[in-house]
């Protein structure tokens, strides 16, 4: 077995894998190109097997003519399928390929196929042997005639061609295609002697199955390598992948329990403007009741009487904070907020709540410059205290010896916004407190009188000024409290409900009432002469004739009383609608009406008066529980329109409506009128 069949035999089962190989790796997303190139492997293996063939069955000159024959026919279109795959398109379909590329090489196919079949290809040299000293056994001689050797221009023509390609690829700094380009080098000289061999010019063995072995091997490896490569991007691709799965499903789960807080949270504000409402309304007619009271001489000669009068009103005030506590989350921030610098609140807060730490809690201030937000500085400043007050008791609750300090510090986060943030010495929040924080009644120090109303406060003021609430124990120990409040110049929506993390309630509609009987029928007013206290007015008659609209009947009898004490002619009305068609036959001076009533609300009422009665529109006082709808919190936000929180005191009501009607006459008389 010579030299000759060992060199073919190797080269075909290189060529044939290879092919077999490249043929499964084109089947591939994306990698169409080694489909291609497993025909130029395969072609390559179709040479070298005719090579293989013809070294160990040609005993004759006219037996090796036949794999000269062939392998002009196999070179050709080796040399073809190269020309095409360094032509190919990212597409790497045959339509992408330029058509004089295609033609090229199915026309050299053609031309070669032609030749090989004509008596014109091969020249038999009868008795010459092809003997190469320690390389086998002799080969019999035959030489391409001369229209066959001009053939074979056209693979090597097709062969430089490709080569140039690989030039231009490595010249532009793509990986791999310097090895190719050194055994393109290598493939071009066995070509070359090949076909020196072939034409009797050089004396030596075919070496093109060599070269073949030079060109592909390095094309092949280089393919193999970047699917390689792109299987480890694709494995590190899959890991990442798990990995943000991974996260994207924890974020899911944490944006859950997030809408789940976000819901318990919009509950409780429901819940605590459906109470506001409902407490504040009989909280009126007992506050005005008490009035009363005070004022009869029997009830002021017995301090016994008094005593308890005082207990009476002290409880009626107490209700009243937890009420307004509660509607932190449905009160909107109002018309007097204005830029603030949160230093400045700081420092109120410290000063405000200087007497309730004590000596041996060390307080740290480090302010920042920070930027401006808008706010209602008064409610900042009852936030930033809750949090210092929470924080001086948690570091005073620890045993003798704990370190005692509070650090308050401004800062500007990330985003932009500015960033109150206190933090103490103290144990943290316990799991159980943590997801419970913000719920009123919650508290940590009920032996030391807490309600469990200041946390639930101050995420309501902080809600209520589109900012963020985050409570958290410190890496070291402790708590953090921090409030985030956009910048001044950011533009909120018109429910700042909407602009925060937690605890954004929805907008609900008022709570129905059972009906229940009245003495007085709803059309019919309520006088002074019907409801007469037993006592004289405590001040002359003012003459000024009132529209009251109350839809709790008790609580309209107790207005009528008071407001006629104080002077006032009061026509009092459960029912809008009767108020508006008794205005039709009589004149009044001013109009109050309470907000929140079935049927037609107060800001419906206030509607129909724009339209019908535009001037006591202008000197309109409406009465609120609560807001419980955003329609009413969008009517109370509105410049035209007093707004008194109930329970209200009969004088301060007087007061108020006297100088709503002092306002509204010294506005209609203009400035020549005036002084």
């Amino acid at each position: 077995m010579h030299s000759m069949f060992l060199l073919g035999l190797v080269s075909l089962t290189l060529q044939y894998a290879m092919a077999f190989a490249l043929a499964l790796l084109g089947r591939a997303p994306r990698w169409r190109p080694a489909a291609w190139f497993a025909v130029v492997a395969l072609t390559a293996g179709f040479y070298s097997t005719v090579d293989a063939a013809g070294a160990l069955w040609s005993v004759t000159s006219a037996q090796m003519g036949w794999t000269f024959r062939a392998n002009l026919v196999n070179g050709t279109l080796h040399a073809g399928a190269w020309l095409l795959f360094t032509h190919l398109q990212p597409g790497a379909h045959w339509r992408d390929i330029s058509r004089p590329v295609r033609w090229a090489a199915v026309l050299g196919g053609v031309i070669a196929l032609a030749v090989a079949v004509s008596p014109f290809a091969v020249t038999p040299l009868p008795g010459e042997m092809l003997y190469v000293p320690g390389l086998g056994d002799p080969i019999p001689r035959a030489e391409f005639a001369p229209l066959a050797s001009a053939v074979t221009l056209i693979p090597l023509a097709f062969f430089a061609v490709s080569g140039w390609r690989f030039f231009q690829r490595w010249r532009a700094g793509e990986p791999g295609t310097g090895f190719i380009l050194i055994g393109f080098a290598l493939f071009m000289v066995a070509v070359v002697e090949e076909v020196l061999v072939a034409s009797g010019i050089v004396n030596f063995i075919y070496l093109a199955d060599f070269g073949y072995i030079c060109v592909v091997t390095p094309v092949t490896v280089h393919l193999l390598r970047g699917f390689v490569q792109d299987a480890r991007a694709l494995d590190d691709l899959r890991g990442h992948l798990a990995n943000e799965v991974e996260r994207r499903t924890a974020e899911r789960d944490e944006a859950r329990q997030l809408v789940v807080e976000q819901q318990r949270l919009a509950a409780l504000g429901r819940l605590a403007a459906g109470v506001g409402h409902e407490v504040n309304s009989p909280l009126q007619y007992l506050r005005l009741s008490l009035d009363e009271l005070e004022l009869l001489p029997s009830v002021r000669r017995d301090a016994n009487a008094m005593e308890h009068l005082g207990h009476a009103f002290e409880g009626v005030d107490r209700v009243r904070h937890i009420v307004d506590a509660l509607r932190t989350y449905s009160r909107p921030t109002g018309s007097d907020s204005a830029p603030l610098d949160l230093r400045d609140v700081v420092h109120a807060a410290l000063r405000v709540g200087a007497s309730q730490w004590r000596t041996d809690v060390a307080m740290e201030v480090d302010l920042e410059p920070v930027p401006l937000v808008r706010g209602h500085e008064g409610r900042l400043v009852q936030a930033v205290l809750n949090a210092l007050v929470n924080a001086v008791y948690a570091v005073t609750s620890q045993p003798a010896g704990q370190p005692r300090r509070v650090h308050v510090r401004t800062t500007t986060t990330l985003a932009g916004w500015a960033e109150i943030m206190v933090s103490d010495s103290g144990p943290g929040f316990s799991a159980e407190i943590q997801e419970r924080l913000g719920e009123p009644f919650v508290t940590t120090k009920a032996d030391a009188g807490g309600t469990g109303l200041g946390m639930f406060v101050l995420r309501g003021i902080v809600q209520t000024h589109g900012g963020h609430l985050t409570c958290r124990n410190a890496p070291l120990g402790g708590a953090q409290v921090a409030i985030a409040l956009p910048p001044a110049d950011t533009v909120l929506p018109d429910d700042l409900h909407d602009a925060v993390d937690v605890g954004s309630p929805v907008p609900v509609l008022p709570l129905r009432r059972e009906p229940r009987a009245v003495h007085t029928p709803p059309s019919a007013p309520i006088t002074p002469e019907k409801t007469a206290s037993s006592r004289a007015a405590s001040v002359a008659p003012s003459g000024i004739r009132m529209v009251m609209v109350e839809d709790d009947a008790a609580s309209l009898r107790a207005y009528v009383r008071g407001l006629g004490a104080e002077g006032f002619v009061v026509q009092g009305f459960t029912d809008a609608s009767a108020a508006l068609k008794w205005l039709e036959d009589n004149s009044a001076d001013i109009v109050v009406t309470d907000l929140m009533m079935p049927g037609m609300s107060g800001s419906e009422f206030a509607s129909q008066l724009a339209a019908r009665f535009p001037t006591l529109r202008d000197s309109l006082i409406v009465l609120t529980g609560g807001a419980v709808s955003t329609e009413a919190e969008q009517f109370l936000r509105s410049d035209t329109v007093l707004v008194l929180e109930k329970p209200i005191s009969r004088m301060a009501l007087a007061t108020q409506v006297r100088q709503r009607l002092g306002q509204q006459t010294e506005a209609s008389a203009g400035p020549e009128q005036v002084g």
